[in-house]
């Protein structure tokens, strides 16, 4: 049988030959037949002839199994191997014998775990993973204990081999998502591979190193236990500071590059480690509660300029700013100057940049600067400085770099800075700022959506960084809550608070938001409260909606959270609307707009009532508020909707007489909002409508208007865009006047009167301001961002003669430039 076996094992030392032995019937089960005998039989026989027939059995045995391993080389092999359930159970056998033995049997599986269509069959394959994690530590043991002896070396090389390829077949088995927990819980692993960090050497402590380092890569579900398993921290941490010793040591010229690589390795594995700690955000304020392990990533961010470990301590970082909590113990542990320096260093032009390390920093400051206590010293560090060359980039680093100004500059104790709000400076960053607002919204919607963007992943950014980017943004001038007041910012923040508290609130996700997020739900509460009251000035305006191409949807996974009745009255009502008209005109979408805006309003009140009434412990009597404040506005509106949808239905036979002009109306580079209510509705007087009058203070509006001139070119929105009227009121009491508003395609609105004098005595010197929607009180200008174009007088000019159509001629149309005040 050894001379057989010995044979078989000669004829599997060339490929060619492996296409014959594996379609032998039987020859594997043979082979696993011998190789799995842990005990041989003997017969009646002398002594001597009973240790011959234990060697030469001895021998068979390790010529099966090294036939077995030479077998499993082949690619093709390997499933068929595994497949065999005598081979894996003989493998498992093997893992206990002489270390001679166990080297070709561990071999063997680190080969079979090489292709993953094996790894169901060898985690299900009784005392498999256990016998792997044993030889690790086993064979670890041997070698350190055996360092020393010389006579042993080929022993000892078996042990070392054997060692290395046990925690590499643990590495393999832990790539794939679905095996982490397996292997991680599996008896003893752990112990086993902490021990091979402990006392081995060489490669073996790389591999082993990996295996774990895989366990936590994307294995959420171990993140946590790794970091409270009893020593695995300690032993890490003494991981890095052994290797960062050796490596500044004096004799590191005398070590061969191979050894320098290992320990780089070993320590850049270990880092890696930390970094999967903090990527767990239940685990982010327990690291840094530690104490233990953020000295030692600052080190390391600080002192290491030639391994990769640098970039896994700083991504750690990043990630622990990620709690605000964790904010002030980052900054105690210094670890704003190395980021600081490593980014300045970088340069302002992100495509030169080398690796992804200044990435992270740009993250890192964004993260932080979302902690209310940390912003006094980002903003004293430079933080602003070091970041403002990025906002001026089409770049998708301009995206975090706005977002930590925006942070900073919404901080209550910037007003006292030279970054306050009023200042120049300030005016050109929120201008620059500006340009990033499409990136942050699309960040929001893409993150209720659970997909990445242009730069990023999903998970990359939590839930929290842009809702609390838009909650700063909406605390800025009117110019920026313009471009925040579209349908998509208003549903996306609604989503969030409906996903907190409405039906008892959603589960979150890695990002955030669902019932445990109250952080994101309140800032969500906040922004929209500005949003709303700059929509809604007062409650008796109503509210503002641009629609684009009907994108008001934020997440495919949103549900109705409208009460059925309304929901169904509202959808009856925009089929009886939409169906009235059969041709495909503006005229005949007007209810449809209006429905969507209605049933927006509706999913905000539902969801901000939720919110009010939710019993979370976290939620603060200010936001509970600002809900109630929204929810009067939202109301408020709704009431007028239905008096103006009675209006209209009563006006329908008028639609199909000016179809042809509405038409031409679409037509034009300028998208107009407009809806003519009922006079009653909004308390005007028959005599409304004044005669013409033009005044030469206009010439001034245009020259501070110079400067937006020149930084904007207007892009007209051919969208069409609907609204509801607003008012704005005279000062000193005068009677309301009626207002419409004209969009351009940069989304800039402008409020207009539908009488073009607005109403005007010809002794009244007061200006217009199309921003405010009124004629600027005492001591104030117009908003200089909004010029009158040419193109808008056009579209001004046929709303008016529209309605003039519409009213019977009861309406003046307005000289050349009229509204050019």
């Amino acid at each position: 049988r050894e001379y057989a076996v010995e044979c078989i094992r000669s004829l599997t030392a060339t490929e060619e030959s492996d296409a014959f032995l594996v379609k032998c019937r039987g020859m594997l089960d043979c082979l696993a037949g011998i190789a799995g005998l842990d005990c041989v039989e003997v017969p009646s026989l002398s002594p001597r002839q009973s240790t011959l027939y234990k060697t030469r059995a001895s021998k068979s045995r390790l010529h099966a199994c090294i036939a077995i391993m030479n077998l499993s080389c082949g690619k093709t092999n390997k499933p068929l191997i595994a497949s065999t359930a005598s081979v894996l159970a003989a493998l498992a056998r093997v893992l206990n014998l002489p270390i001679e033995v166990v080297l070709k049997g561990v071999t063997c599986v680190k080969n079979l775990s090489n292709a993953d269509v094996n790894d169901a069959v060898l985690l299900a394959c009784d005392g498999l993973v256990t016998g792997l994690g044993g030889v690790a530590r086993s064979a670890c043991l041997f070698v350190a204990n055996q360092q020393d002896d010389e006579n042993k070396n080929s022993i000892r090389d078996c042990a070392q081999t054997a060692c290395t390829n046990a925690c590499l077949a643990l590495m393999n088995l832990s790539i794939s998502k679905s095996n982490k927990y397996t292997v991680f819980k599996s008896t003893g692993i752990m112990e086993s591979l902490m021990c091979v960090l402990e006392h081995g050497v060489g490669e073996a402590r790389v591999k082993a190193c990996s295996a774990l380092s895989e366990f936590g890569h994307y294995g959420y579900t171990n993140k946590i236990p790794m970091l409270h398993y009893p020593g695995f921290v300690q032993c890490i941490l003494k991981l890095i500071h052994n290797e960062d010793d050796n490596n500044s040591s004096n004799d590191v010229e005398m070590k061969n590059e191979a050894e320098v690589a290992i320990q780089q390795a070993v320590r850049t594995k270990a880092c890696s480690i930390l970094w999967s700690f903090a990527a767990e955000s239940k685990n982010q304020v327990p690291v840094v509660e530690r104490g233990d392990i953020l000295p030692v990533l600052v080190q390391v961010a600080r002192e290491d300029t030639q391994t990769e470990a640098r970039f896994k301590c700083i991504a750690a970082l990043t990630l622990l700013a990620e709690s605000p909590c964790n904010a002030t113990a980052l900054l105690q542990a210094g670890s704003l100057a190395p980021l600081m320096s490593i980014l300045s260093e970088s340069g302002p032009d992100p495509t030169r940049w080398t690796g992804q390390t200044p990435s992270w920093c740009v993250g890192f400051l964004m993260n932080l600067s979302q902690s209310f206590d940390a912003v006094p010293y980002l903003r004293d560090a430079g933080v602003i400085e070091l970041l403002s060359p990025l906002l001026t980039l089409d770049h998708y680093q301009s995206l975090k770099a706005a977002m930590a100004c925006t942070f900073i500059l919404a901080h209550p104790t910037t007003a006292k800075s030279p970054y306050a709000l009023q200042t120049p400076q300030t005016y050109d960053l929120l201008r620059q700022i500006e340009t990033t607002i499409p990136k942050i919204v699309s960040l929001l919607t893409n993150t209720l959506q659970g997909k990445g963007g242009a730069g990023y992943k999903y998970g990359v950014f939590t839930l929290r960084s842009s809702v609390g980017c838009i909650a700063a943004l909406s605390s800025f001038p009117d110019f920026i809550k313009g471009y925040l007041c579209t349908p998509a910012v208003i549903a996306g923040l609604g989503r969030v608070v409906r996903g907190f508290c409405v039906n008892g609130g959603e589960n979150g996700s890695i990002v955030g938001g669902g019932r445990d997020d109250v952080v994101s739900a309140g800032l969500a509460v906040q922004a929209l409260h500005s949003l709303i009251r700059y929509l809604i000035p007062n409650e008796s305006c109503t509210l503002f909606f641009s629609y684009y191409g009907g994108n008001t949807t934020v997440s495919q996974q949103s549900t109705t959270t409208t009460p059925p009745q309304s929901r169904n009255k509202s959808n009856n009502n925009h089929n009886h609307n939409h169906n009235h008209s059969s041709s495909n005109h503006r005229g005949g979408h007007q209810h449809h707009y209006g429905n969507i805006a209605a049933d927006l309003e509706r999913d905000l009140i539902y969801a901000l009532k939720s919110y009010i009434t939710s019993d979370h412990s976290d939620v603060t009597d200010g936001d509970r508020e600002c809900a109630k404040g929204i929810v009067v506005r939202l109301d408020s509106v709704l009431g007028q909707q239905q008096q103006q949808q009675e209006f209209d239905n009563n006006n329908n036979s008028n639609n199909n007489h000016h179809d042809q002009q509405e038409v031409a109306m679409q037509q034009q580079p300028i998208s107009v909002s407009h809806q003519i209510p009922s006079l009653s509705t909004m308390n005007l007087p028959a005599t409304a409508l004044p005669r013409a009058f033009h005044h030469s203070s206009s010439s001034n509006h245009h020259q501070a208007g110079s400067h937006a001139h020149h930084t904007h070119h207007h892009h007209y929105n051919h969208q069409p865009t609907m609204s509801l009227p607003r008012h704005a009121q005279y000062s000193g009491g005068a009677a309301p006047i009626l207002t419409f508003i004209l969009t351009d395609r940069a989304g800039r609105r402008f409020t207009v009167p539908y009488d073009f004098s607005g109403g005007r005595a010809f002794n009244d010197y007061r200006v217009w301001c199309y921003r405010r929607g009124r004629f600027c009180c005492p001591g104030e200008i117009p908003d200089s961002n909004y010029v009158w174009t040419p193109e808008l007088q056009a579209a001004y000019e046929a709303v008016l003669n529209r309605r003039k159509t519409a009213h019977g001629g009861h309406s003046y149309a307005p000289p050349e430039n009229a509204m050019s005040m």
